[in-house]
């Protein structure tokens, strides 16, 4: 299909032409073919065009993984109107952020997702669209934006339905489209990805139609696809390795995409059993919690043969053994090349897939650069991975970071380590860019900071990441509870980043020793023994087990939304929860409650935890943070050295218990270490097997 369709708009006619009846999109029980798919993707064109949208001008996609989402972002490229894929887990700023950035002229939306109000927010922002007739906006902070198109039920008076919009276009000829397709270039920008990086601010990462296309397509031959392969595909779709690397690798390919709305374990297993995929592009939480659920024993798929995902060697093997996915490719890349700038080919033996992230794709040239010097280094020498070939030809309306982006030959500066061995592999070594990398998906610690400082009553905002056991991370979050101790702060909310963790705790592939000076620091972060004296709520976002539910402990008033777990799962690892956990759980929720969460080493779910006073009380997603910013307010209208000197009172009366045990919970923990039980325990929890103690 390539090299001669360069453009998006071009290879789906071609597909329509020359496979109608192949299925092209899937949301059960929605079928469309590529005959369908490009009716479809016309239809929205035409609407656009009826709009008065035209040629260059972006417009955002703000949807779920639906077939909407494709058929908008296709019919945009039929005409030439780069899309802004926005995420759905964006709330106020980043929504306003993206779309005055990107100077959007239409959004296209969901009226909501996952407790997210979409069109409330956007009331929020423009107050305009709650008077203002279609078309007919005038926003004040958002000028460029004329529509407002809502998916689902139009609540506003600006908003025009999707299928209105729909109906708009067959009221247009459709060659205005086919002739609008014919002067699309394949370097017009296909997308504009917003992902975070090392500054406050999300960056705009333009992508071009040729160069989507061109290494999707390769990306594809590294996998081995044909039109027979099946992808299923949960994760989001305005991600670039969904819309940049999948939907390329497959289309081009003449496959099928077999979506999936929001990634859950039951469902993912059903779904992939049930449409036969053959493609799997995911991360390890997802293959773990995938054979984790009932219905991987009751109905595994057998049909998964290759795809993508990224990891540790361990990660890998899980997601090879585990699932299956025996011809599964290792890659390496950034939003910024295109997804992916090498990738292992799927016939390789299973130990390069393993250990390496493969051999640049056709078209990417790598350079590993020493990071101060910037002298090329030899293979087998750590360096800088520097990318050229199929990369962004820049961050949108960004010339400050544009700058700082390439060398002088226009090389992309990833910011990562690794180096290349005597056969062009790469092997991945780490991140010289100050990012927190959680399930997948990049994080940066200034911009939520800078979004938490926002608010009016917030006066200091830390994020740290903590990976691992590693020692200086640990030791920062310990920093980080110093600073707070002697600022003007009165009152500290912690929370998780994003949706799916509060906090799982230490990672087992680290130090386990629990040497002294180890535990001194990682009791010290989790401020097991001298608690700080300012009031701690947690917000608690997701699953909070083991360190992170010690965590918990240390804090004083807790709310947690309605999908979090939480538990102390050790004795089921042979792991001696140190540090007067125990005594503290007991001290808190009773002994009876206590002793059966520690014993039977189970999780339990939020509405059991606010039963057994884990938690003040389970809120709906979208409540959360007002919640704990609404309840930090009225702690901070108090006193600050009477509400310190109650909190110091009884806490620590209650520290005091914990650390009068300090030296048997030494000791008990040692025993527990010197017994062949720890060793079955930790050797199963890293090959992801259930321990057998005989």
């Amino acid at each position: 299909m390539l090299p001669e369709r360069r453009t998006v708009g071009a290879l789906l006619a071609h597909l329509a032409q020359a496979m109608p009846q192949q299925e092209a999109v899937v949301l059960p029980p929605r079928r469309l073919t590529y005959a369908a798919l490009y009716a479809q993707a016309t239809a929205v064109a035409c609407g656009l065009w009826r709009l008065g949208i035209r040629p260059g001008e972006p417009v955002a996609l703000l949807l779920s993984n639906r077939p909407e989402w494709i058929m908008v972002a296709l019919g945009c490229a039929l005409i030439g109107v780069p899309v802004v894929a926005i995420s759905t887990w964006s709330r106020r700023v980043e929504l306003e952020y993206v779309l005055d950035h990107s100077q959007a002229v239409a959004l296209v939306t969901l009226d909501r997702f996952l407790g997210a109000d979409y069109q409330a927010l956007l009331t929020e922002i423009v107050p305009e669209v709650a008077q203002h007739l279609p078309g007919q906006l005038g926003a004040t902070r958002l000028p460029a934006l004329r529509e407002l198109i809502v998916l689902g039920q139009p609540a506003l008076a600006a908003a025009r339905g999707f299928d209105e919009v729909l109906a708009l276009g067959r009221n247009l000829d459709a060659a205005v489209v086919c002739t609008a397709s014919t002067r699309v270039q394949p370097t017009d920008v296909l997308y504009v990805l917003y992902t975070s990086g090392s500054t406050a601010r999300p960056k705009g990462v333009t992508l071009t139609h040729a160069g989507c296309l061109e290494n999707g397509f390769n990306i594809g031959e590294r996998q081995h696809l044909t039109r027979a392969d099946r992808l299923w595909l949960a994760v989001p779709l305005f991600w670039s390795f969904a819309a940049a690397n999948a939907l390329m690798a497959l289309i081009t390919h003449g496959g099928t995409v077999v979506l999936q709305e929001r990634f859950d374990p039951e469902e993912a297993v059903r779904l992939i059993a049930t449409e036969r995929c053959t493609v799997y592009y995911g991360m390890s939480h997802m293959a773990q919690a995938m054979l984790e659920t009932p219905a991987w024993g009751r109905a595994a798929p057998r049909s998964l043969r290759t795809g993508l995902t990224i990891g540790t060697p361990e990660e890998m093997a899980l997601t090879m053994y585990g699932l299956g996915v025996r011809e599964i490719c290792n890659v390496y890349g950034a939003t910024e090349t295109y997804g992916n700038a090498t990738v292992t080919d799927a016939h390789e033996p299973e130990t390069l897939r393993l250990h390496s992230q493969g051999k640049p794709l056709p078209g990417m040239q790598l350079r590993i650069v020493h990071p101060e010097t910037r002298a090329i280094l030899s293979p087998g020498e750590v360096g800088e991975i520097l990318v050229a070939g199929y990369v962004t030809s820049g961050y949108y309306r960004d010339p400050e970071n544009n700058a700082q982006a390439f060398d002088a030959e226009g090389y992309f500066l990833t910011g990562d380590l690794g180096l290349l061995d005597a056969e062009g592999r790469l092997h991945f070594h780490g991140r010289l860019k100050d990012l927190i990398k959680s399930g997948g998906i990049n994080i940066s610690p200034l911009e939520v900071e800078t979004y938490l400082m926002t608010y009016p009553k917030v006066q200091y905002a830390a994020v740290v990441g903590l990976p691992n056991t590693t020692k200086g991370e640990v030791a920062e979050l310990a920093a980080v509870w110093d600073r707070l101790e002697h600022s003007p702060v009165r009152c500290i909310i912690l929370t998780g980043a994003g949706e799916r963790a509060f906090s799982a705790g230490a990672d087992m592939r680290g130090d386990l020793s629990a040497d002294p000076e180890m535990a001194r620091i990682v009791n010290h972060a989790l401020l097991k023994h001298h608690p700080l004296s300012k009031p701690i709520i947690a917000a608690v976002n997701g699953d909070c087990v083991a360190g992170g539910l010690e965590l918990l402990l240390s804090t004083d008033i807790r709310a947690t939304v309605s999908h979090a777990r939480f538990g102390l799962p050790e004795v089921h690892w042979s792991i001696y929860p140190f540090g007067g956990a125990t005594v503290k759980l007991i001290q808190q929720i009773g002994y009876v409650h206590a002793m059966e969460l520690l014993l039977t080493a189970t999780l339990i779910d939020a509405t059991a935890a606010a039963q057994i006073g884990l938690v003040n009380r389970v809120v709906p997603t979208e409540e959360l943070m007002p919640w704990a910013l609404a309840t930090a307010a009225t702690i901070a209208a108090n006193s600050p050295t009477a509400v310190q000197a109650v909190k110091q009172q009884i806490s620590t009366t209650m520290a005091e218990q914990a650390l009068a045990r300090e030296a048997l919970d030494q000791a008990l923990g040692d025993r527990v270490r010197a017994s062949p039980h720890f060793t079955e325990g930790v050797t199963a929890f890293r090959h992801k097997r259930q321990p057998h103690y005989p």
